[in-house]
């Protein structure tokens, strides 16, 4: 009684592990970042809401990647609000 037996065969465990913290980190939903070609150079951008039903291209350079949350090193400001297309598929005719 009391023995702490550890790990069993057929157990599993869950672990997180921090590899990096930065504080005070802007960061955005993966899912706002896009990027296309423009002149044979790929461009990163997020479209930001400046007004209420109107929104404008900001170029950015991202960081970190952790899970759904990208961080951006450039070209946003903690408040910016940024938009999140949804794809929506038509159904064919």
């Amino acid at each position: 009684e009391g023995h702490d037996v550890g790990f069993l065969s057929g157990m599993t465990a869950n672990a997180n592990i921090e590899t990096q913290v930065l504080a005070d980190a802007v960061v955005v939903p993966t899912q706002a970042i896009q990027s296309e070609q423009v002149d044979g150079e790929a461009v990163t951008y997020v479209e930001v809401l400046d007004g209420p039903n109107s929104t404008s291209r900001v170029e950015v350079e991202t960081g970190l990647r952790s899970g759904s949350m990208t961080q951006v090193t450039a070209g946003l400001e903690v408040g910016d609000q940024v938009v999140i297309r949804q794809q929506i598929e038509e159904p064919n005719l």
